[in-house]
């Protein structure tokens, strides 16, 4: 959280090694999207987990039936990359009976790059029912290239109010808990 009296970092008030946080992370990721509309080119990250997060800007911890999980930060994380590779049960090529080449039925799949980390803006969202997070919950993870798009795009209006984020000063926000 920020330190009113002098706007500082207050380092490591921030503890993700909870059980509502461990669930808001699971919930969160569920759907991972792009902050910013019509950036569907960029990068997503594999998954973010707790232990991936360096750096909070925001966080609100929620409560049951209430207000959700908040979190606003920076986290080195696998990129989700792409590559070809031949469908499973399928010949690996072959010659027909009038002698053309039949190359092997391909297919695109995704698969997290575990040796180039990267980092990536995101806002965590989730909420769960007055019973916990077995029942009903819900969560995303929103991620973007720079914090401005997170702020701007990967919140609502509700939460913006609820972590006290004025779009008017967003380009000036340092992090606000520094977690490694």
């Amino acid at each position: 959280m920020r330190d009113e009296k002098n706007e500082q970092v207050v380092e490591g008030h921030l503890d993700l090694e909870t059980y509502d946080w461990e669930h808001a992370f699971q919930e969160g990721n569920q759907a991972i999207n792009h902050a910013k509309p019509f950036d569907s080119w960029g990068r997503l990250p594999w998954r973010i987990e707790r232990g991936m997060v360096i750096e909070g800007y925001f966080y609100n911890e929620g409560e049951n039936d209430a207000d959700p999980w908040l979190l606003v930060g920076k986290a080195l994380a696998p990129p989700l990359c792409t590559k070809m590779q031949r469908v499973p049960g399928t010949p690996e090529g072959y010659r027909d009976d009038r002698g053309f080449w039949n190359p092997p039925k391909m297919e695109q799949v995704e698969y997290p790059d575990f040796e180039h980390p990267q980092e990536f803006y995101f806002s965590l969202s989730a909420w769960c029912d007055y019973t916990g997070w077995d029942c009903q919950a819900g969560g995303r993870l929103q991620v973007g290239d720079t914090l401005r798009d997170v702020l701007v795009y990967g919140l609502s209006d509700s939460e913006r109010d609820l972590l006290g984020i004025s779009l008017t000063d967003i380009d000036n926000l340092p992090p606000l808990v520094k977690l490694r």
